[in-house]
């Protein structure tokens, strides 16, 4: 089979199956190498067909790399990733969690197959995929409006909000747009500060998942400080003097990631 068909037996298999396809599972389908699996992804994805995963990919919606959704995905990917497996250690079995839109949430989707029998909700439309993998989990879809600008981050607005305000979470994990220096915690979207700001509410412990360039990062809305987490899981990178200011608001936990995957994934 020549390249350009190979490439599109993996999209339609892609279209097919809405699930997150591994590399080997797609070698075995097509009965190829998994380095040729891999050249394959790699060309996808510098066409914007695909979105890769850590071990494969997943479909890129309309095939365009001008969703806010894959601008936020390729960024950081590591420290994300770093971030998103300290965090999933974190879930004890049987808790009840609250899974925040964003592509940090995304890559802690990956790493919640080992955290015993756990009850997951979430808005985060990307997440949904992976988070159906484990079937030892119980997962529920918050409802609400299918944001086109933002694509795959999140579902929003008043009927997200409604649920919300019904249930009650062991454990609540969400991210954010910017963290200023006083420790405000902002949002780009007035929709999603108004549902984080449910969210804080409906937690008995509270997680921030952030990057350390989220801090003065771009982001207008406040929705919450520092103080109303329980703990902020964040890469080593931030200013000791600032750093220090922080913790004086809340508990964090400061991640080293390797420095030459750093430097390559800062943007």
């Amino acid at each position: 089979m020549k390249p350009r068909d190979r490439q599109k037996s993996i999209l339609s298999l892609l279209r097919v199956m809405q699930k997150e396809w591994r590399v080997e599972e797609l070698a075995n389908e097509l009965s190829v190498s998994e380095l040729t699996i891999r050249r394959d992804l790699n060309e996808l994805g510098k066409n914007g067909n695909i979105i890769r995963t850590h071990g494969g990919c997943i479909a890129s919606e309309n095939g365009s790399f001008s969703t806010i959704f894959y601008k936020e995905f390729e960024r950081n990917i590591e420290l994300k990733r770093t971030i998103g497996r300290e965090a999933a250690s974190l879930i004890k079995p049987n808790d009840t969690l609250l899974l925040g839109d964003g592509s940090t949430a995304f890559q802690l989707a990956n790493y919640l197959d080992n955290c015993g029998p756990i009850t997951v909700y979430t808005n985060n439309v990307a997440a949904i995929q992976e988070l159906s993998r484990f079937e030892n989990n119980r997962l529920y879809i918050l409802g609400g409006e299918y944001d086109h600008q933002y694509n795959m981050l999140f579902l929003k607005g008043s009927l997200s909000d409604r649920i919300l305000e019904t249930l009650n979470f062991d454990l609540v994990i969400i991210g954010t747009d910017a963290i200023s220096k006083n420790g405000h915690c902002l949002s780009k979207n007035e929709e999603v500060a108004r549902t984080n700001q449910i969210i804080l509410r409906r937690g008995e412990r509270k997680i921030l998942i952030a990057d350390h360039t989220k801090v003065e990062a771009s982001g207008n809305v406040i929705y919450g400080r520092l103080s109303d987490f329980d703990l902020w899981i964040t890469t080593a990178g931030i200013d000791k003097s600032q750093m220090d200011l922080f913790r004086k608001q809340t508990a964090i936990k400061e991640l080293a990631v390797d420095s030459s995957v750093n430097g390559k994934n800062l943007k």
